[in-house]
């Protein structure tokens, strides 16, 4: 240790009378003991119990006893050639160029001392209410703090010019859960960035830097397990050079663990299902079904047929016209007051079906037909001349199935009943569904449909037919035309 003047000066007398003994020295510092007691050379040191170094008074409060081989410096100690602090195997290595080893210690930052890790940081709660300090580091130019604090079960990090009391992000240590801009993830990673304003994006990036013939920057889904260890799918991208093979592919893993490319989205938005060049919008390779479950869907052939299995079905709306239509006998006009009956000036033609006349046809059940689906017709009329308050129109549906083995199911009859009481107002007539069981594909559907008189308030006009429909539904798509003789 450095000695300071007085000292020297009686450590040269002291080499002057070799011969003279040093004393003992009682309990004091240095600079109390008087010159009897230090006269001569220091060969054996100070003999005192416990010496206070430079200090007018013993320093308190102490964290050693004033007694044994302890030492208090009241001051500074300076070793330039660094020192020890320990036993020897357990020590603290203060190096000649500044250097702090601790070989088989720890380092311990506040009350607690009990902790395993070589590095031991407890905080103290009273100063930041429920967070414990953790490790903060304050950059050297501006005042900004990135803060790492232990709160409850997380670990937060964040940062700013104080205490951060929005971190950016949070390690739930109990569940394993990562938070990004939450405190309370609700997955293994959650991440929540908030609203940044118009025409930014918020979430996940992925990057690649690299730039070659193909990049491939991913998501990946990865199964380390023993009796998987392999990858379930994964999501990447496909950066061609300058962009002209960029696509989004979707993989999935097959039976054999090896990924397969499932479906792609290609820089001009087509999406393919089962091939990786897509020619259209969506294009699907193979069988493609639309529904709820596997008993009523729509399905897509690879074909491209499109058929519709259990309750799946489309309707189908057949509007006659008058090439199509002829009168039988008895049941005149016909062809001649059926449709396009509408006149330039009075909007009404002067011809219509009076009471006893109709039209007959003929439905081919088409292959598009649900077997045992109903059928229902609709017809559209008005009247030639305005009805005198309310009117009574009546039409009677005359039908009977040919079945495609020439048998002939017997004849029924529907009759319906309409108020007419508005000129120009086309009328809607329904008549009630044909629910026939027996009917299938490619049977012959005659019928006959004429106007008859009225239980009471007869319409005295004639009727004018504007449209024939007939409405069925169909389990298939893609069949021939319709024929209505």
């Amino acid at each position: 240790m450095a000695v300071n003047t007085e000292t020297k000066r009686r450590s040269a007398l002291g080499m002057v009378l070799p011969a003279l003994v040093v004393l003992p020295v009682p309990n004091a510092t240095i600079g109390r003991a008087d010159r009897g007691h230090v006269l001569g050379i220091y060969r054996g040191g100070i003999a005192t119990d416990a010496v206070h170094i430079f200090s007018t008074g013993e320093v308190e409060p102490n964290h050693v006893s004033d007694s044994g081989d302890n030492l208090l410096l009241a001051g500074k100690l300076e070793a330039q050639g660094g020192g020890y602090f320990g036993g020897p195997d357990d020590y603290v290595e203060l190096t000649v160029d500044g250097n702090a080893l601790i070989p088989t210690g720890k380092v311990f930052i506040g009350p607690t001392a009990s902790m395993l890790a070589p590095l031991n940081i407890t905080g103290d709660t009273a100063d930041i209410g429920d967070r414990h300090e953790g490790l903060w580091l304050r950059s050297k130019v501006a005042a900004w703090i990135l803060q790492l604090n232990v709160r409850g079960p997380r670990l937060e990090i964040g940062g700013g010019a104080s205490l951060d009391t929005t971190p950016a992000m949070s390690v739930n240590y109990n569940t394993g859960r990562v938070g990004i801009g939450t405190t309370a993830p609700g997955f293994i990673l959650d991440i929540d960035a908030g609203e940044i304003g118009d025409n930014n994006y918020d979430g996940l990036r992925i990057i690649d830097t690299g730039w070659k013939a193909f990049s491939h920057p991913m998501l990946e889904f990865y199964n380390s397990h023993a009796g998987f260890n392999g990858s379930l799918a994964r999501i990447y991208g496909e950066i061609g050079s300058l962009g002209e093979n960029s696509k989004l592919y979707f993989a999935v893993a097959d039976s054999s663990k090896n990924l397969q490319d499932r479906m792609v989205i290609d820089k001009s938005g087509n999406v393919g299902i089962g091939t990786t060049t897509p020619d259209a919008k969506l294009q699907v390779v193979g069988d493609a079904h639309f529904g709820e479950d596997i008993t009523n869907f729509s399905e897509f052939e690879s074909d491209g047929t499109l058929k519709f299995n259990g309750n799946a079905t489309v309707f189908r709306d057949i509007n006659i016209g008058a090439a199509t239509l002829s009168g039988p006998p008895g049941l005149q006009p016909g062809i001649a007051n059926f449709v396009d009956k509408l006149g330039a000036d009075t909007g009404i033609a002067t011809s219509g079906l009076a009471i006893g006349e109709g039209f007959s046809g003929e439905l081919e059940m088409q292959h598009d037909y649900k077997e045992g689906s109903d059928i229902t017709f609709h017809i559209h009329f008005q009247g030639i001349a305005a009805p005198t308050g309310t009117d009574k129109i009546q039409f009677q549906l005359t039908f009977a199935v040919g079945h495609s083995d020439t048998t002939l199911d017997p004849v029924a009859i529907i009759t319906v009943e309409v108020d007419f009481d508005t000129q120009y107002e086309f009328k809607l007539v329904s008549f009630a569904p044909i629910s026939r069981s027996s009917i299938h594909i490619e049977d012959q559907f005659l019928f006959t449909l004429q106007r008859i008189a009225a239980s009471a308030d007869e319409y005295g006009g004639e009727a004018l037919i504007a449209t024939v429909g007939i409405h069925y539904e169909v389990d298939t798509v893609g069949s021939r035309q319709i024929l209505v003789k």
